[in-house]
């Protein structure tokens, strides 16, 4: 794994958090920023480091379809989770040779779904009035699915009162070639 994607903890750390988890010890170690980093999930394809206080670090590997000419079976995506007033994802396709396949950090009020309870009209003046989405992405350690919840960072509280209806979590399939 390239450092720039876990630049709080050098190789020697890496090594150290999988020698406590193979030892069933709680995986934990010091890392660049003064603070601590713990291994809390390893599967076959799927890991999750809590980096640091406020950044999550998941990877799996997820079955693709070869492109033509290739001869890949799989791809790792990597997302990275920056906890702050309201948490935002980084969403990262890698072939099996780090070679970056895909960037996205969502933002799109497209994801975001008309509650039934809401008229189409009404939905719309309420899109119109969101200036950002940020959307939290998580990989489901049992399933090839990533798990989008929103949250709308610039509005006051009232505001954000009025637009719980449109708050809903999306999940996304992965297909072979990307999440839909």
């Amino acid at each position: 794994m390239p450092d720039s994607l876990l630049p709080y903890l050098d190789k020697g750390k890496h090594a150290q958090l999988l020698e406590l988890n193979d030892a069933r010890m709680p995986a934990e170690a010091d890392n660049k920023l003064q603070g601590k980093s713990r291994l809390d999930t390893l599967l076959q394809n799927f890991l999750q480091v809590s980096a640091s206080e406020s950044m999550v670090l998941q990877m799996k590997l997820l079955p693709s379809q070869p492109a033509e000419g290739q001869g890949a079976d799989s791809v790792l995506c990597v997302v990275q989770t920056v906890k702050g007033p309201c948490p935002e994802s980084r969403v990262r396709l890698f072939s099996r040779s780090w070679e970056l396949l895909s960037d996205t950090c969502y933002r799109d009020k497209k994801l975001l779904v008309r509650p039934d309870t809401i008229s189409a009209e009404r939905f719309a003046e309420l899109l119109e009035s969101i200036p950002l989405v940020m959307w939290k992405s998580e990989l489901l350690p049992d399933a090839d699915e990533l798990v989008l919840t929103p949250s709308l960072p610039m509005l006051f509280v009232e505001e954000k009162e009025k637009m719980q209806p449109l708050l809903l979590q999306r999940n996304l399939k992965w297909n072979g070639k990307t999440f839909k």
